[in-house]
């Protein structure tokens, strides 16, 4: 009689990287602003639009994998509870994670677990206005803009008012000139959301 190899038992990190991987290869190519647009668009669909956003689920659902294998000693997704995750948001919160990683994380395991972030009886944080810095002052990766060497850079970010993230991807091939005013075209900006950045008059690098 033949004797077939036993199937090894997939970790929790397995599981759910599949279960990623599988969304983004469906919603990929798909565009996350047209189905709002035609009301078709669920927050709990089984797609995942953008890279960035299977990134950021990847990221922040393997620290809970490493959480629910160390701390609640659970190895296969079919034996987590909700009231699982919750407890885990509830440690990292203790931990001093800010509300906006909280929310990540929790719109992760809301996508992974096929349901709503309100199912884990986790109430997330606000965010308060006195904690978001990053934008209004002067931060460390600030003191490595060298204004004389990178003005170029500096204006444009002045005259588009692109975000940070925006002005990192940027190519030259993305300058458009029509009608005598200035464009960044094929703008990858939130929400998958691509765009035409008008560049304002009059900005100069000095």
């Amino acid at each position: 009689m033949r004797r077939y190899p036993r199937m090894r038992t997939q970790r929790i990190d397995q599981e759910i990287f599949d279960i990623l991987e599988r969304q983004f290869n469906r919603g990929k190519g798909e565009s996350r602003h047209e189905k709002k647009q035609k009301g078709t668009f669920s927050a709990q669909s089984d797609f995942i639009h953008a890279k960035n956003t299977f990134e950021t689920y990847r990221q922040q659902s393997k620290a809970f994998a490493k959480y629910a294998r160390e701390t609640l000693g659970i190895r296969r997704l079919n034996d987590l509870k909700l009231t699982d995750v919750g407890l885990s948001f509830e440690y990292r919160k203790g931990c001093g994670d800010s509300p906006s990683t909280l929310k990540k994380r929790a719109a992760a395991m809301a996508k992974i677990l096929q349901c709503s972030s309100t199912d884990f009886w986790f109430k997330c944080p606000i965010r308060k206005s006195e904690d978001i810095k990053r934008s209004r002052y002067k931060i460390k990766m600030d003191d490595r803009l060298d204004e004389e060497k990178q003005a170029d850079i500096i204006a444009i970010a002045k005259g588009t008012g692109m975000r940070r993230v925006e002005l990192q991807r940027l190519k030259p091939e993305q300058l458009d000139l029509r009608n005598g005013q200035a464009y960044i075209v094929d703008v990858h900006g939130k929400n998958s959301l691509i765009r035409m950045v008008p560049v304002l008059k009059n900005i100069t690098t000095r």
